[in-house]
C-alpha cells in the first residue's frame, strides 16, 4: 500500500501504519489525535502527510520516516518525544499551533533547514541535536531552551529569541557557524557549556543575564562584543579559550570565577569598576593584557594574572589578598601600589622580572616565594608585615634594602642569592630561619637588637659581612656563619649554644666572645671539616669561660693562627678538636679529663702539656706536636694508639699511667721512662725507640707483641711485676744485657729477645714454661749470653736458646722435658746437667761444638740428631737411657764414654767414631 486515505478517520491507535516500508503518502482529514506511540514509526517511503485536525500525538510519531519531504500539520498543538527524528529528507516544517518543542523531536534530521513555530514556548532537550544543516529557526516566543536542544546544528548562524528567559546546559554546543546570538530577556543559564565550542559566533547579547553558566563561551575564538551589562557574576571558564576577544565591559560585575578570561589571547581592555573578587586562573595567558583598573577588588585568587607578560600597570586600591601565583611571569610589571593589601599568597609574584617596586604600607603576610625571582626588585619597605613565608625574595639579585618594623620571625630561605642586599632593617626580630641570608654576598652590617636565634645556614656565604650586632642572640645553629669571609669580630653575649660549622671558613675572625656559652652541639662523626670554628685562619685566641658540653668534631680544625685557649670547665674533648692548630702554645683547660682522637694532631708549637685532671689520651691525641719536650699529667691513665709517635720530648711525667696503647711511643725519641703504676703495654708501643734506654715499671704486668721492637738503646728493664710477654715484645733490643723477671711465670711469644745480642744474662726464677702457653726462638739469635736461670721451668721450648754462640751455663733443675732446636748452635756451652729431664726433641744441641760433657740422671729418650756435630763431647751419661733416635752422635768425633746401663734397643749408629 502507497497511500492511504480515511476522511473519516478521528484517531489513530499506537503502531498502526508502523513498519508499512511503502506507504507513501498519507491524508487523514478529520484525524484530532494519535492515541499510541509509533503511529507511523519506520515508514521508510511515506513522504507526504496532511493531517490538518491533529492536535496531539505521543511519542515517535513519524520516527525513522526517511523520505519525508511534506509536512501539514497546521492545528497540532502537543506531540511527544522522537516525533520527527532520524527524518533524514525534511528540509522545511510549519507548525504555526505547536506549543512545546519536545525532546529529541527533530534529532538528527540531517536535512532539516528551516523550522517555524510562531507560538512555542520551550525547546526540549536534544529537540534539533545534530541538523547539521539547519539555518533558519523561527520560534519568537520561545521562553525556555533545554540541554542540548540545538547541539551539532552546524549550520546554525544566527540566533534572535527576544523572549526567551531560560537556558539550560550545551542547548547551542558546537554550533561552528553561529555568529550572533540575541537573547535580551535571558535571566538564567543552568548548568554549563550553552555556547562552547561556537567557534565563529562574534557577538553576543545578554543584557539581562545575572550571572554566566560555567564553560559557556569556552572556546569561542571568534568572540569579539559581548554585551552583560546586568551580570554580576561571570562563573569558571565562561570565556575560557574565546582567542579574539579584544574589549569587554561588565558594569555590573563583581565576581569572576575560576578561569573566567583564560587564554584570552587578544584581550587588552577589561572594565568592571564594581568588580571585588576574581578567583583562580581568571585572566591566566591574556598576553595582550596591558593595564587593568579595578577600584573596587578586594580579592585576587590563584593564578589570576599568571603568565600575563605584557601587563604593565595595575590599580588596585581596595585590594586586601592576592593568591598563590597571581602575577607569576608577568614580566612587565615595574611598579604596584596596594594601599589597602595585607596578604601575597605564594609565588604571588614570581618571576616579575621587570618588578622594581613594591608599596603596600598595610601588608601583614607574605606567603612561600611571595617575589621569588623578581630580578629588579630594589626595596621592600613594609613597615606592617608579621610574617613571612620560605623564600620569599630568593633571587631578586638588585634587591637593596629591606626594612620590616614589627616582623618578629622569618621563614625558610627569605634573602638566599639576594646578591646586592646591604641594608636590614628588622628591629623586632626574635628568630632567623634557615638559609634566610644565603649567599647575599652584599651585606656588610646587620643589626637584630632582639634576636635570639638563628636556624641552619642564616648568614652562610655572606662574603662581605664584617659587623654583626645581636645583643639578645641566645642560640645559633649549624653553618650559620659559614663562609662568612669579611667578618672580623663576634660578640654574643647572651648566647649560650652554638653548632656545627657555624664560624665555619671564617678566614677574617680575629676576636670572639661567648661569655655564657656552655654548649657546642653537632656529631662526633669524624667530619671535621663540618666542624664549628673549621679554618678560622684569623683567630688567636678562644676564651670561653662557661663551656662545658661539646659533642661537634674538630671544634677548632686548622685554626692555624690560634695561639691561646681558655677552656676551664670543659671536661672532654672530641675528636680533632684543635687538629692541625700549628701556633697553639697556651692551654687553659683546667678540668680537661679526655682527650679524644686527633685532640692535638699537628699543634706544632705545643711545649708542655699539663693538664691536672686529664685521664686519657685516645689514637693520635698528641701526634705531630713536634715542639712538645714535656708532658706533665698527673691523672692520665691512658695513652692512646699512636698517642706520641715520633714524639721527641724527653719529660713524661704521667705516675697513674696503667696503659699504653698500641703504638703508644712508635719511634720517639724518649730516653728513659719511669710509669710505677702502668700495667699493660700493648703492642708496637715502644717499638723503633732507637733513643730509650731505661724502663722503670714496677706494675707492668703485661707486654703484648713488638711492644719494644728494635729499641737498640734499651740497657736497663726494671718490670719485677711482669708476667705475660707477647711475642718479638724485645726483639732487637740490642743494648739489653742483663734480664730479671721475677714474676714472669708462663705467657712468652715467639722470639720475645730474638737478636738481644748485648744480652749476658737471664733470670727468670719463676717462669713455668708449658707447651700451650710459650712460644719459640725466644732467645734465639742473643749472641752475648752466658747464663740463664730458670728454677721453676718445666719445659725448655723449641729454638729457645737457638744461636746464642756465647751461653755456657744453663740452670734450669725443674725441666723434664727438652724441645727440638733449643740449644742448637750454642757453640759455647761446655757442660750441662739436667737432672729431671727425661725427653730431648730432635737436633736440640746440634752444632754444640764446645759441648764435652752431658748428663741427665733420668733421660730415656732422645730424638734424632739430638747431639749431632757435638765435636768436643767425650763423655755421655744417660743411666735411665732406652731409647735413641738415629745419628743422635753423628760427628761427635770425640766422643770416648757413652753409659747406657738400661739400653735396651739402639737404632742410631751410622758412624760411630769413640
Amino acid at each position: 500500500m502507497e497511500t492511504a486515505t480515511f476522511p473519516d478517520v478521528v484517531s489513530i491507535n499506537e503502531g498502526a501504519f508502523s513498519y508499512c516500508y511503502s506507504l507513501k503518502e498519507v491524508s487523514l482529514p478529520k484525524c484530532e489525535n494519535f492515541l499510541g506511540n509509533a503511529v507511523f514509526s519506520e515508514c521508510y517511503s511515506l513522504v507526504k502527510i496532511s493531517l490538518p485536525n491533529l492536535k496531539e500525538a505521543k511519542n515517535t510519531g513519524f520516527y525513522l520516516c526517511h523520505s519525508l519531504k511534506d509536512v501539514d500539520l497546521p492545528n497540532l498543538i502537543s506531540c511527544g518525544e522522537e516525533f520527527f527524528s532520524l527524518c533524514f529528507y525534511l528540509q522545511s516544517i510549519t507548525l504555526p499551533s505547536l506549543n512545546i518543542v519536545h525532546t529529541c523531536m527533530f534529532k538528527e534530521s540531517y536535512n532539516l533547514e528551516e523550522v517555524n513555530f510562531p507560538i512555542a514556548t520551550q525547546i526540549n532537550s536534544e529537540a534539533f541535536h545534530y541538523c547539521h544543516v539547519l539555518k533558519t529557526v523561527n520560534i519568537p516566543k520561545t521562553e525556555k531552551i533545554y540541554d542540548q536542544a540545538f547541539r551539532l546544528c552546524y549550520s546554525l548562524k544566527e540566533v534572535e529569541l527576544l523572549e526567551c528567559t531560560y537556558l539550560n546546559q550545551k542547548c547551542f554546543e558546537l554550533c561552528a557557524s553561529l555568529t550572533k546570538v540575541s537573547m535580551p530577556k535571558l535571566n538564567n543559564c543552568y548548568s554549563s557549556s550553552h555556547f562552547s565550542y561556537c567557534s565563529s559566533i562574534e557577538e553576543v547579547y545578554f543584557p539581562s543575564l545575572p550571572i554566566t553558566s560555567v564553560t559557556m563561551f569556552q572556546y569561542c575564538s571568534n568572540l569579539k562584543k559581548v554585551n552583560l551589562a546586568a551580570c554580576h557574576t561571570i562563573n569558571s571558564q565562561t570565556f575560557l579559550n574565546c582567542y579574539s576577544l579584544e574589549e569587554i565591559e561588565l558594569p555590573s560585575c563583581t565576581k569572576i570565577s575560576n578561569n573566567g578570561f583564560s587564554y584570552c589571547y587578544s584581550l587588552n581592555k577589561i572594565s568592571c569598576s564594581l568588580l571585588e573578587t576574581i578567583e583562580t586562573y581568571v585572566f591566566t595567558y591574556c598576553v595582550n593584557l596591558t593595564s587593568i583598573d579595578f577600584p573596587s577588588l578586594n580579592k585576587i585568587g590563584n593564578y589570576a594574572f599568571q603568565y600575563c607578560f605584557l601587563l604593565n600597570e595595575v590599580n588596585f586600591p581596595k585590594l586586601s589578598s592576592i593568591g598563590e601565583y597571581a602575577f607569576q611571569y608577568c614580566d612587565s610589571l615595574k611598579e604596584v601600589t596596594f594601599n589597602e593589601l595585607l596578604t601575597v599568597g605564594q609565588y604571588g609574584f614570581k618571576n616579575a622580572f621587570s618588578l622594581k617596586s613594591v608599596t603596600a604600607p598595610k601588608l601583614q603576610r607574605i606567603n612561600q616565594q611571595g617575589f621569588s625571582c623578581c630580578y629588579s626588585l630594589k626595596s621592600a619597605n613594609f613597615p606592617e608585615l608579621t610574617s613571612l613565608g620560605s623564600n620569599v625574595f630568593e633571587y631578586c639579585y638588585s634587591l637593596l634594602e629591606i626594612n620590616f618594623d614589627i616582623l618578629e620571625t622569618t621563614n625558610t630561605f627569605c634573602f638566599q642569592y639576594c646578591y646586592s642586599l646591604k641594608t636590614v632593617h628588622m628591629p623586632s626580630l626574635i628568630s632567623l630561619d634557615d638559609h634566610a641570608f644565603y649567599l647575599c654576598k652584599s651585606l656588610e652590617s646587620v643589626q637584630f637588637d632582639k634576636l635570639e636565634t638563628i636556624e641552619e645556614s642564616g648568614f652562610e656565604r655572606c662574603f662581605s659581612l664584617e659587623i654583626v650586632q645581636m645583643p639578645s642572640i641566645t642560640s645559633l645553629k649549624p653553618y650559620v656563619f659559614w663562609r662568612c669571609l669579611s667578618l672580623k669580630k663576634i660578640d654574643f653575649p647572651e648566647c649560650i649554644t652554638i653548632n656545627k660549622g657555624t664560624f665555619g671558613h671564617c678566614n677574617s675572625l680575629e676576636s670572639i666572645s661567648l661569655p655564657k656559652l656552655t654548649t657546642i652541639q653537632g656529631s662526633d662523626n669524624n667530619e671535621y671539616k663540618d666542624s664549628t670554628f673549621y679554618r678560622c685562619a684569623s683567630l688567636s685566641s678562644v676564651e670561653f669561660p662557661q663551656l662545658q658540653t661539646v659533642s661537634q668534631c674538630g671544634v677548632f680544625a686548622c685554626c692555624s693562627s690560634l695561639e691561646l685557649v681558655n677552656l676551664p670547665l670543659l671536661t672532654t674533648t672530641t675528636n680533632f678538636f684543635f687538629y692541625n692548630c700549628s701556633y697553639l702554645r697556651d692551654l687553659n683547660m683546667d678540668s680537661l679529663e679526655i682527650a679524644a682522637q686527633y685532640a692535638f694532631y699537628n699543634c706544632r708549637s705545643i711545649e708542655t702539656l699539663n693538664l691536672q685532671f686529664l685521664t686519657t689520651l685516645n689514637y693520635m691525641a698528641c701526634y705531630g706536636c713536634d715542639s712538645l719536650m714535656e708532658v706533665r699529667l698527673p691523672s692520665l691513665v691512658t695513652v692512646g694508639e699512636r698517642c706520641f709517635e715520633e714524639w721527641e720530648g724527653q719529660v713524661f711525667e704521667c705516675e697513674n699511667v696503667e696503659k699504653i696503647s698500641s703504638k703508644g711511643f712508635y719511634s720517639s725519641t724518649i730516653i728513659s721512662l719511669t710509669l710505677p703504676k702502668l700495667k699493660i703495654i700493648k703492642e708496637d708501643a715502644f717499638s723503633n725507640c732507637y733513643a730509650l734506654e731505661s724502663i722503670n715499671f714496677v706494675a707492668l704486668e703485661e707486654v703484648e707483641a713488638n711492644a719494644f721492637l728494635k729499641c737498640s738503646a734499651l740497657s736497663s728493664v726494671n718490670c719485677p711485676s711482669l708476667k705475660i710477654i707477647g711475642g718479638n715484645a724485645f726483639e732487637g733490643c740490642s743494648a739489653l744485657e742483663n734480664l730479671e723477671l721475677q714474676s714472669l711465670e708462663n705467657i712468652i711469644g715467639d722470639r720475645a729477645f730474638d737478636l738481644c745480642t748485648a744480652l749476658q744474662t737471664v733470670n727468670f726464677p719463676n717462669i713455668l714454661f708449658n707447651s700451650k702457653s710459650i712460644g719459640g726462638r725466644i732467645f734465639q739469635n742473643c749472641r752475648a749470653l752466658t747464663k740463664v736461670t730458670f728454677n721453676k721451668a718445666v719445659y725448655l721450648p723449641n729454638y729457645l736458646f737457638y744461636s746464642c754462640t756465647a751461653l755456657k751455663e744453663v740452670s734450669a733443675p725443674e725441666v723434664t722435658k727438652v724441645g727440638t732446636y733449643v740449644f742448637q748452635n750454642c757453640f759455647s756451652i761446655e757442660e750441662i746437667e739436667l737432672s729431671k729431664v727425661e725427653s730431648i726433641g730432635e737436633k736440640s744441641f746440634i752444632n754444640c761444638y764446645s759441648l764435652k760433657t752431658a748428663s741427665f740422671p733420668v733421660l730415656t729418650t732422645i730424638s734424632a740428631n739430638c747431639f749431632e756435630s757435638c765435636r768436643s763431647m767425650k763423655t755421655f751419661t744417660a743411666s735411665k737411657m732406652t731409647t735413641i733416635g738415629e745419628w743422635s752422635f753423628f760427628n761427635c768425633f770425640h766422643l770416648k764414654e757413652l753409659i747406657f746401663p738400661e739400653l735396651s734397643q739402639m737404632e742410631f749408629f751410622k758412624t760411630v767414631i769413640i
